[in-house]
């Protein structure tokens, strides 16, 4: 018995050629990418608790991450902590600025004792962190330096305002030695030299300048660039009514350094101490 012919399995091309595919436009594709992307995670219930559950950890994620680098220093122990991480805090963090004073000026009294002990290795953190303060870093520096002094000279001048007549060679005085201390710690050094001595330099300096004012008078355009200095320069983070204060008691000091009367600007015989 004779079998009727198979049929073949695979057609000859030549004879049934396939239809070409047609090609998808770029936003075809890219409709679809953005389908697959965006909708398709939340088609099926199952879909959208598993994407639910993903997007969730991902904004916790990316919150704490964001939080550990954006959320502010904390400050640290002057008396234990690393000196980097404390100069880093004084000098770098606004935080460091918005406390009072009186506490700044208790936190630096606590890291002058730091830099007085401070060892070999210690010496090197500092040095290290003192290549690093660059650009911004640097502003902010001045910044702190600048409003701490500031606001340690206007407590001078709200206190001097109030003492008596005969306290005040003294008071001005202790003021200068304070703020020489200051400078001396911002800069990671203490001060080795006698409070005598200091007064002593402050005074010839004084002298010197009178001196030189007296030879060379300042022309209209030095005058400009020295008040501009005081004005804008360290004295630009302070309010008018600092400078007025702090210009005031200034004023005294350098007539006492020189011998003279606060008031009068004249010759005194009277001494400081």
């Amino acid at each position: 018995m004779q079998l009727p012919p198979l049929e073949p399995l695979v057609v000859n091309a030549d004879k049934a050629p396939l239809a070409p595919k047609a090609q998808r436009t770029f936003r075809e594709r890219l409709n679809k990418a953005g389908e697959t992307v965006l909708f398709a995670p939340w088609r099926t219930p199952r879909r959208r608790m598993l994407s639910g559950s993903i997007l969730g950890a991902v904004i916790v994620s990316a919150s704490i991450a964001t939080y550990f680098i954006m959320r502010p220093m904390s400050r640290p122990d002057y008396e234990k902590d690393r000196l980097d991480r404390i100069f880093k805090y004084t000098l770098l963090t606004d935080q460091f600025n918005r406390m009072p004073v009186d506490q700044r000026l208790e936190l630096i009294g606590q890291l002058y004792q730091r830099l007085k002990d401070m060892d070999g290795s210690e010496s090197l953190l500092l040095a290290g962190f003192a290549s690093s303060v660059k650009g911004e870093a640097r502003k902010q520096m001045m910044e702190n330096v600048s409003r701490l002094m500031i606001d340690t000279a206007d407590m001078f001048a709200i206190e001097y305002q109030k003492i008596t007549e005969a306290e005040r060679a003294r008071f001005l005085e202790d003021a200068l030695v304070r703020m020489y201390e200051l400078g001396r710690t911002f800069e990671g050094r203490t001060v080795t030299r006698p409070r005598a001595e200091i007064i002593a330099e402050a005074r010839q300096n004084a002298l010197r300048d009178q001196e030189r004012m007296r030879e060379n008078p300042l022309s209209t355009r030095q005058s400009m660039r020295m008040f501009n200095f005081l004005n804008d320069g360290l004295g630009g983070n302070a309010t008018p009514q600092q400078k007025g204060r702090i210009g005031s008691m200034m004023l005294d000091m350098t007539r006492h350094l020189r011998g003279q009367d606060v008031h009068s600007g004249k010759p005194s015989r009277g001494g400081g101490g």
